[in-house]
């Protein structure tokens, strides 16, 4: 209910998150591919709509479990779940890897 009242606070992105986000988007370990995937995961992330970013940023920055972000939502806990990891797989499409 925190963010549906208060819908203007960002959560910031550290290079942590982000290689959580990649390790979850299966990302290759060496540190130079990590780096260059590290910017397409960013550029992909700027092209997706606001309330996908928003599922993004619960699940993994924020690291809510799926019933919080169900609750948050309005919705069932398998809901919540189906919607977040089509926007994994679209965006890992986007970063040019399988769907």
């Amino acid at each position: 209910m925190f963010f549906r009242k208060h819908p203007n606070v960002e959560v910031p992105l550290t290079e942590a998150k982000l290689d959580h986000l990649l390790s979850d988007a299966e990302a290759s370990d060496d540190s130079g591919g990590r780096e260059d995937q590290r910017q397409v995961l960013i550029k992909a992330l700027n092209q997706l709509n606001q309330e996908e970013v928003e599922l993004i940023e619960m699940r993994f920055f924020e690291e809510r479990s799926f019933k919080e972000v169900a609750l948050m939502l309005g919705c069932a806990e398998d809901a919540a779940k189906k919607r977040v990891y089509r926007i994994v797989a679209k965006l890992r499409t986007m970063m040019g890897g399988k769907s």
